[in-house]
């Protein structure tokens, strides 16, 4: 067998390579569950008009991403094999140098973060080679695949740890969302502070997945079931250049709010993509069917209003979350991010004390980082007693207006039936024993990033079942 093209082992295949679920994949596995690092199989990087499949690649944050081309040349193969160095090869790393793959990360990282982002190291899956075959190769082949860059067909767990933390330790840290959350956009979430957030596994089957003509995803409050479905339609797009998708929420306000979400997703992502090509609409304004819908929130739909989705889009492609149905294809029941808001319930004088905690807010806040959530009287008397007393401007929110028709850089004050896909830092719940479903108190304590203050002047049900749930502060 003769190899004059060795130094291009790694270039890229016109063809997405399999890797199967081998003997040496599952050790593979193993070594990253024990060293807490991630596997990433058959993954692609968009950038710009491109896109690039990895086959197998390996996150570890103190050394970097290490980078697999597995390879089926056995024994008898190579012990009769000629090879001709590539001109220009100056040391044995560079013949593992997956030359491409390397282009295009870096490419990716320097546009987003301005550097190079983390190491990179190759290494070759041998499934058909072990150690001891390797020492009857001839020098110079060992020159050209150097052993401590070859993982062996009978290559322990132990000795596969070995080799990948024989490297440089990284001396710049940076965590698992700093790196892959600018390398696959497909699975990136921005929060309203700009911190990325990889999507959860529940979220990429999801995102990965093909929908079929009726499709019901089941998600729990909190867990990002809304920012998955941006990330769907971005990923249809990637994919399917010249079909469209459309997503339908259940108002105006929360419609704006998620086109607002996915212009911000496009632009981090460095991706050419055609935003007229994804709709994002209310359902009176879904009148066609298309190449895919995603219909967010369909309980919140009037059923007459879902069952006329549904006939629209008959025998095509349709996604339903929490909508009644079943059989559930999809289910969500992580927490999207970990939970550091502090909660409070305090059994006071509710207007007077929240008046009085805005104006404590207000000291180290911006009045657009607040939101109060009531029924339609005390929002209207807020709004008076705020612009008097306070002196801060307070809108009152109408969910069937969009962005354009209110000025949402102050004070929100709203009720529990116009709060859907809006987010903040702090939070204030009046009113709620007057709610007559639970699960909206819920989905309104999942929408603060820092802090939550329920004030109450009797106790209820309602209150106790979030208090069993949520509370952290009595006082």
């Amino acid at each position: 067998m003769k190899l004059p093209f060795f130094s291009h082992l790694f270039s890229a295949e016109k063809k997405t390579l399999k890797t199967p679920e081998s003997l040496l994949l599952k050790r593979l596995r193993s070594v990253a569950v024990v060293n807490d690092n991630t596997l990433y199989k058959n993954t692609t990087v968009y950038h710009h008009t491109q896109s690039y499949t990895i086959p197998l690649m390996m996150l570890d944050t103190n050394y970097g991403l290490y980078l697999f081309e597995k390879k089926e040349w056995s024994y008898d193969e190579l012990k009769n094999a000629t090879i001709e160095k590539a001109h220009n090869q100056q040391s044995s790393n560079q013949t593992l140098s997956y030359q491409n793959t390397h282009k295009i990360i870096r490419q990716k990282f320097n546009e987003l973060t301005h550097n190079d982002g983390v190491a990179l190291h190759n290494f070759l899956l041998m499934e058909n080679l072990n150690n001891d075959e390797y020492e009857h190769l001839s020098d110079d082949f060992k020159q050209l695949l150097p052993k401590d860059r070859v993982i062996f067909s009978d290559s322990s767990p132990q000795e596969i740890t070995a080799k990948l933390t024989s490297l440089t330790p990284l001396h710049e840290k940076f965590t698992h969302d700093e790196i892959m959350g600018n390398l696959l956009i497909q699975y990136t979430i921005i929060d309203d502070e700009g911190k990325l957030h990889c999507a959860s596994q529940e979220q990429k089957t999801l995102i990965d997945a093909e929908i079929g003509y009726k499709d019901i995803l089941r998600a729990k409050v909190g867990t990002g079931k809304s920012s998955a479905l941006l990330l769907k339609a971005l990923l249809f797009k990637l994919q399917n250049k010249n079909k469209n998708v459309t997503i339908i929420k259940p108002t105006q306000l929360a419609a704006d709010l998620a086109k607002q979400k996915l212009l911000a997703m496009v632009e981090h992502a460095i991706v050419e993509v055609d935003l007229s090509t994804i709709a994002i609409v209310t359902p009176k304004q879904f009148t066609t069917k298309d190449d895919l819908v995603l219909c967010d929130d369909a309980n919140l739909l009037n059923p007459l209003t879902l069952a006329h989705i549904c006939e629209i889009q008959k025998n095509k492609p349709l996604l339903l979350v929490n909508a009644t149905e079943t059989p559930i294809t999809f289910n969500f029941t992580e927490r999207f991010r970990k939970d550091n808001r502090h909660i409070t319930f305090l059994e006071t004088s509710p207007y007077a004390k929240t008046l009085q905690h805005i104006n404590k807010l207000l000291q180290s806040n911006d009045a657009k980082d607040i939101v109060v959530i009531s029924n339609s009287d005390t929002k209207i008397k807020l709004q008076e007693d705020l612009e008097y007393f306070i002196e801060d401007k307070a809108l009152l929110l109408d969910s069937s207006k969009g962005l354009i028709d209110q000025e949402m850089n102050c004070i929100i004050l709203t009720t529990y039936d116009d709060i859907v896909g809006l987010t903040m830092k702090h939070l204030i719940m009046l009113d709620c024993c007057e709610v007559d479903d639970e699960t909206k108190l819920e989905y309104a304590y999942e929408m603060a990033s820092q802090s939550v203050t329920l004030f109450y002047n009797k106790e209820c049900p309602a209150l106790e079942r979030l208090k069993e749930i949520y509370e952290d502060t009595k006082e």
